[in-house]
């Protein structure tokens, strides 16, 4: 489950854990007994809210998929995604680590059929 952290409607961090609510107020009371799950009601008082996640969707290959800022829906805070293309300078970096992943695996290759011979 994650978390997002809103003061007077702005966020503050949308990776907010409950570590770091502890760390912020230790003494922090956010679960309701019997249920040791965090209570929605109980975070809001340390203006701390559940983020509704999302899968991260597939792009084209020829573009990147990142997380962007949550929004609120009028109900829940809801995890949002950006697809865009890849810059000129990021593909030369894919183009730079397929070629060493590429050349790993060849020299793999070579030394196990050395072994076998």
């Amino acid at each position: 489950m994650r978390f997002i952290k809103v003061v007077n409607g702005v966020i503050v961090n949308y990776q907010y854990t409950l570590d770091d609510l502890f760390v912020e107020c230790p003494t922090a009371e956010i679960y309701k007994h019997p249920i040791q799950m965090p209570c929605k009601e109980l975070l809001k008082n340390y203006n701390v809210y559940p983020l509704v996640t999302t899968a991260k969707p597939d792009g084209p290959t020829d573009q990147v998929v990142t997380e962007i800022t949550p929004i609120f829906d009028g109900t829940e805070w809801i995890q949002q995604w950006e697809s865009r293309t890849y810059t000129e300078q990021e593909k030369i970096f894919l183009q730079d680590d397929i070629k060493v992943g590429v050349r790993v695996a060849v020299d793999e290759l070579l030394r196990q059929a050395a072994e076998n011979e």
